[in-house]
């Protein structure tokens, strides 16, 4: 079974449609299907276009619950560029374009019954940044200490640039 949620246009008129230069619109598009009992993988992308145009494209893969493995991967990349003549937003963008990359990985493992550990790291890429790798992991476990108690721990490093809000796909898209 595939879903898919076809993309959406927005014009200002109807005359706007049949127009071959920039609709200064945003567009939304999805995909994804299972793998046979394993697991769920998904595409996402999103455009806009303005002053300050933005595209964003992720895919993602997640293993189904229920075993003693689980695991989560997934990418991403974004480029912001400046076109217009928009001061404001020339100020945002200084060198007239920024992209972002990001991979990350995520895996669970019940090694008993009552035990179960995490651990996975997210590395992103801002080419607009002076070091611009950012490496964020994460380590955790749960441990069940009676039938309706459970105790988690989880330390975790995470790091962000300035700006990131605006190019960083969320997981949950």
């Amino acid at each position: 079974r595939v879903r898919a949620t076809v993309f959406r246009v927005e014009l200002d008129s109807p005359a706007e449609l049949l127009q071959t230069d920039r609709t200064r619109s945003i567009a939304f598009f999805s995909v994804g299907a299972n793998v046979g009992d394993h697991g769920v993988w998904a595409v996402r992308a999103a455009m806009n276009q303005g002053d300050l145009d933005s595209w964003i494209v992720a895919g993602d893969y997640s293993s189904r619950g229920g075993g003693s493995h689980q695991y989560r991967s997934g990418m991403s990349y974004s480029l912001q560029r400046y076109q217009g003549g928009n001061t404001a937003a020339l100020a945002a963008v200084a060198d007239t374009a920024r992209n972002v990359g990001s991979v990350f990985a995520y895996d669970e493992w019940s090694v008993t019954k009552d035990l179960t550990v995490g651990y996975g790291a997210t590395y992103t890429h801002y080419d607009y940044l002076i070091e611009p790798s950012l490496l964020s992991p994460r380590v955790g476990a749960s441990y069940r200490v009676g039938d309706h108690w459970r105790v988690r721990g989880l330390a975790s490093r995470q790091l962000s640039a300035p700006g990131a809000q605006e190019l960083r796909v969320p997981l949950t898209w």
